[in-house]
């Protein structure tokens, strides 16, 4: 075999290796990747990622080993200087471990990550100002970044230097009013906590700030903010509130006052709190999109009155931005080459590449992408990477972390790549880069993955969607994009969650409770924003039919619990008879399906990865068609599993479809230990297929432009 056929059959085999490692499947990724060095024992890559396994694997002493022959072979691959450091320091060999990440710091001086790494080594040798010296410099490189200011303030506090440390602690606060938290998680896992206590800290800080001044509205908006960003909703309200209380004319405090009301449940408050920050500040962006985001919950809002709202949003922003000049005069000349199959250069832009329900979906498209046929490039404005931004780096072609770059910026690294295809993945959710998208840097944009509906943008092109989000002969009246709908293939693409570190799989399914019990239980374990009191009254009406059944919801502490078992009690029911779950970890939240025979879907805004979530532990869901796509998630999901007889029209079926099914022990029992396979064979877990679908599609797209554009 000459050395290029060798070349390519690495190639192959660490490809196959990352996708193994990316599925928990270490031992089989180890194998594979010793397959590769036996090809080529000289593959520094080979021998870094062979380290990575090992470190996963908690075989220390060899991952230390495959790390140091790879910068051996290369010394100027960053991955393998940072894997040895953190193998180094694992083996409480912490100067060794320095001296590995003090190389990181000179292959990529601008990597900020780097620096905190190196820092955290200082600061376990007891090297404290070193580490403040290296933490400092991750601060100026992300000088937007409030949690590395809290760092620095932890470090600072700890060196006795408490008059510095309470200013880095104020800068922090500061940042924090100024970028307002994101829409709140629901019942999917909540993240693990960072290894520093950072958020303990900060809110520490911000407490400690208003106590001290009672009458100073920014201690209270940050103070709000923090609680929000725990789960205190309640708290959070209540300090928002009197925040607003001092100064009404906050616009930030007011939109983070809606996010948690909205988390609350109480989704008319929230849409007035937008409102009412709108009103004090008309061009705050966030503000309108948060109100965007909350009215598709709304049950007055049909798909016409979505599409006027996101289309003043683009009248609006959109303008101002698409009349810009290009960010630099030579940026904005791509290749247009139009030349029939070529490679294209697809861009994906989100906030997301986390441990979040986007970042989960997208990871089996891209373990999956053609590499021959599809370039990857991803714009990631994740702050703090996870492993699941890791598994995701390690499937791109390209990685930029643009956490602190401006919409402009952005727009010209964009360009500069040449992208062919760029990718919305937040749409109006926190977060999101439409003002990128506005100023059109790619020749091709599309929108898909956040939640099936519109951007409201003339300068986005496309919408991903499937058959039963938007059944054929809809047309695309109720979208500002063209609708492009895969085929044979499912708008999301499932696999089954994994722990934090991503190392066992979920549990397996349990016999159904009422075979136990005798009573049924239904449940709704999705984001309590989308709980409203027509939901909870229809949940009434089917505990009214089926006698002692419970139920299971997921619902923050305090007043969003106590508003639920009010709606109960109005409806003559035992209150008692809900049993409430708050954010709890991944292995709580699984093990909870295990207590619930019939899950219920929310509507108007059903759920799409709780209901699959569901479905994989063996608990069958019942959902209502709505009248937009995002209310008719459910009924895709349902409809390419052969359950579309779980997918009611109207309320009443509704509510009987669920009693039926609830009582119906037998067909439980059957659902129930077939719903994971029935899964596993679905076109919802099949990654190859879902992939090509989605490849087919931007080709479609690529091709229909360089049609219009000849």
């Amino acid at each position: 075999m000459d050395d290029e056929a060798v070349d390519q059959a690495v190639d192959q085999a660490l490809q196959i290796a990352l996708g193994l490692q990316a599925e928990g499947r270490f031992a089989e990724a180890e194998q594979t990747c010793r397959g590769a060095l036996e090809r080529d024992p000289g593959s520094p890559r080979a021998w870094q990622l062979l380290g990575s396994l090992l470190l996963e694997t908690d075989q220390t002493a060899a991952a230390v080993a495959a790390f140091t022959r790879a910068v051996t072979l290369d010394p100027g691959l960053a991955e393998a200087h940072d894997g040895l450091g953190m193998a180094l320091m694992e083996s409480e060999q912490a100067e060794a471990a320095i001296q590995a990440w003090q190389r990181v710091v000179e292959l990529r001086p601008g990597d900020a990550q780097a620096h905190q790494n190196l820092a955290l080594g200082l600061r376990h040798a007891g090297r404290i100002d070193d580490a403040i010296a290296a933490w400092s410099q991750a601060v100026a490189l992300e000088p937007a970044a409030a949690e590395l200011r809290v760092g620095l303030g932890e470090l600072l506090q700890e060196s006795g230097r408490t008059d510095q440390a309470q200013v880095a602690f104020s800068e922090a606060a500061a940042l924090a009013e100024r970028q307002p938290a994101g829409e709140p998680a629901g019942a999917a896992p909540a993240p693990e906590p960072p290894r520093r206590p950072t958020r303990d800290d900060a809110l520490a800080a911000f407490a400690r700030a208003a106590e001290l001044e009672p009458g100073d509205p920014i201690a209270h908006s940050n103070l709000g903010t923090a609680l929000l960003d725990c789960g205190r909703i309640d708290e959070a309200i209540a300090a928002l509130g009197s925040a607003i209380a001092l100064r009404p004319d906050l616009a930030v405090t007011h939109n983070n006052l809606g996010i948690a009301l909205r988390e609350a449940g109480r989704l008319e408050e929230a849409i007035a709190s937008y409102d009412r920050a709108i009103a004090v500040d008309p061009d705050y962006r966030t503000a309108h999109d948060s109100r965007l985001f909350a009215l598709h919950g709304h049950p007055d809002y049909d798909a016409a009155g979505l599409l006027a709202e996101h289309r003043a949003w683009n009248q609006r922003f959109a303008p101002p931005i698409a009349r810009e000049p290009p960010p630099s005069a030579g940026a904005d000349e791509r290749e247009d080459d139009r030349t029939p199959d070529r490679p294209l250069r697809l861009g994906y832009v989100s906030p997301d590449l986390r441990k979040h329900p986007v970042g989960f979906f997208l990871l089996p498209l891209f373990e999956a992408h053609d590499r021959r046929l599809f370039e990857l490039t991803c714009y990631s404005d994740v702050r703090v990477p996870d492993q699941l931004t890791r598994r995701l780096q390690q499937h791109a072609t390209h990685w930029r972390n643009t956490a602190d770059f401006s919409d402009q910026d952005l727009a010209r690294q964009i360009r500069e790549d040449r992208i062919d295809i760029l990718v919305d993945l937040a749409m109006h959710s926190a977060g999101n880069r439409l003002g990128v998208f506005a100023g059109k840097p790619a020749p091709v944009q599309v929108t898909y993955l956040a939640y099936p509906s519109t951007t409201g943008l003339d300068a986005i092109d496309w919408r991903i969607t499937d058959r039963f989000l938007d059944p054929p002969g809809d047309g695309d009246a109720a979208y500002s994009e063209r609708s492009m709908r895969l085929v044979g293939s499912c708008y999301w693409c499932y696999q089954p969650p994994l722990d934090p570190d991503g190392d066992t799989d979920c549990p397996p399914v349990g016999p159904s409770p009422a075979a136990a019990s005798g009573r049924t239980t239904f449940g709704c374990l999705n984001d309590f924003g989308k709980v409203g009191r027509p939901v909870l009254e229809i949940w009434c009406r089917l505990l009214a039919t089926v006698p002692g059944s419970r139920l299971v919801l997921h619902a923050p502490p305090g007043s969003a619990r106590d508003g639920v078992r009010a709606v109960f009690a109005q409806a003559g029911l035992d209150p008692d008879r809900v049993r409430f779950l708050g954010r709890v970890p991944l292995a709580q939240y699984l093990a909870a399906y295990g207590e619930i025979d019939v899950a219920l879907d929310t509507f108007p805004y059903g759920g799409g990865r709780t209901t699959c979530d569901a479905l994989w532990m063996g608990v069958p869901v019942v959902s209502l068609t709505g009248r937009t796509a995002v209310g008719r998630g459910g009924t895709s999901i349902l409809s390419h599993l052969g359950l579309s007889e779980l997918a009611a029209g109207n309320a009443d079926q509704y509510v009987a479809i669920a009693a039926r099914l609830g009582t119906d022990l037998p067909r439980l029992a059957g659902l129930r230990s077939g719903l994971r396979e029935r899964m596993a064979r679905s076109p919802l877990m099949d990654r190859d297929g879902f992939a090509r679908a989605m490849e087919a599609a931007y080709r479609a797209m690529w091709d229909q432009y360089a049609l219009r554009a000849s």
